[in-house]
């Protein structure tokens, strides 16, 4: 049972919660009493008037907390407030600096901080040492490291186990002691720096950066089997990606050669361009996302069971005569098997994507188009 609460001029007391709801939000609360909140609340969000929040108002039943402070007050939390039960905590406009050592619990495997203002230099005394998820997402005029560089850090400031890091809005240049070895996925949406290979750790198995575009060799990381980096706008030449990624996405890549992907890739995002022979696509890529000008035929392999193609420069597919859009369906569905699933963004109009599945050898199902739905016999 979930129930959603938000009060602003009465306090809350025990007893005013049924016995059987696990999952509580409490908006704009005035003082809560303790043992308001009842032991059988797993996931709990919070919103308090109060500046401070007391031991014993939080139930050990808690597993997920969240906690949204304000950006104009400080909220403080004493030591011994956040139950040893609670495994995931997100702070929202929660200021730092008032953390002290010891109110994060040690059972505490995932951390998200949004809006946070300022990080502490102190950062690695306060998280607890078995965190194994950590998300950042700064505010507008948040800093994340407001007196200590990157570059200067000797040891990192992240705890040893940490396996997940996400770091939003984050582009300084970064130190190879920087990241804990124990890291495995990484996400940097907004970093486009030069960057060294020995910054990123040995067994990092996922790595976003979205809008990363510097030249880099990627071939001695191979451990990444994840690769994702949208906006790479350099050439791919072989013997430069990772040699085991299974998914890859490099949508901008300004000219992909022959065999510059790897053949261990199943899933990858591109850009077709003119002159691409098949040879640039892996033989067991089995999702294919793309962008093109015209129908690519003879560039995409027959492993392909789920397609989605971006057609540029085309007229909207409701105006395209029925005769025609067969004969354009045909050169489509006789590239793949039985079973394929197929998406086909046609120009920029409101009905312009084609969702369908190839049944047989002859007949699709088109799932959508508003004059070509239905079966369509194909040859």
């Amino acid at each position: 049972m979930t129930l959603a609460i938000n009060l602003t001029d009465e306090d809350l007391t025990p007893g005013v919660f049924p016995p059987s709801v696990t999952s509580l939000e409490l908006h704009n609360c005035c003082p809560v009493h303790l043992t308001c909140i009842p032991n059988s609340v797993t996931k709990l969000f919070i919103a308090p008037d109060s500046k401070v929040i007391n031991p014993g108002i939080i139930p050990s039943s808690v597993k997920s907390l969240t906690l949204l402070g304000s950006s104009e007050s400080k909220m403080m939390m004493m030591t011994g407030t956040i139950p040893q039960s609670v495994r995931r905590i997100k702070l929202i406009d929660y200021h730092l600096d008032t953390l002290i050592k010891g109110t994060l619990p040690d059972s505490l495997d995932k951390l998200i901080i949004e809006r946070h203002g300022v990080l502490p230099d102190n950062l690695h005394e306060l998280l607890p040492t078995r965190l194994t998820s950590f998300r950042i997402s700064p505010g507008r005029d948040s800093i994340l490291f407001p007196t200590t560089t990157t570059t200067t850090m000797t040891t990192t400031m992240f705890p040893c186990k940490l396996t997940k890091l996400v770091i939003d809005q984050f582009d300084d240049v970064l130190h190879p002691t920087f990241f804990p070895k124990s890291l495995l996925h990484l996400d940097m949406a907004r970093f486009n720096l030069p960057l060294d290979e020995d910054v990123l750790p040995p067994g990092l198995t996922t790595l976003r950066m979205n809008d990363f575009k510097q030249p880099f060799d990627w071939h001695t990381h191979t451990s990444l089997v994840d690769l994702y980096l949208p906006r790479f706008d350099q050439e791919l030449k072989p013997d430069t990606l990772p040699p085991n990624l299974i998914t890859l996405n490099v949508r901008s890549a300004l000219l992909i050669h022959d065999h510059a992907i790897p053949v261990s890739v199943k899933n990858l995002v591109c850009s077709y361009l003119a002159g691409y022979s098949i040879k640039v696509i892996p033989p067991n890529v089995t999702k294919l996302e793309f962008e093109c000008i015209d129908l690519p035929i003879g560039f995409i392999p027959s492993s392909v069971a789920d397609l989605s193609i971006s057609i540029t420069n085309k007229p909207n597919i409701n105006s395209i005569p029925t005769n025609e859009l067969k004969t354009q369906w045909w050169k489509v569905f006789t590239m793949f098997q039985p079973g394929t699933f197929i998406i086909i963004n046609w120009g920029n109009g409101e009905h312009s994507n084609i969702i369908c599945r190839i049944l047989d050898t002859s007949i699709a199902l088109i799932l959508s188009s508003s004059h070509n739905g239905g079966l369509l016999k194909y040859r």
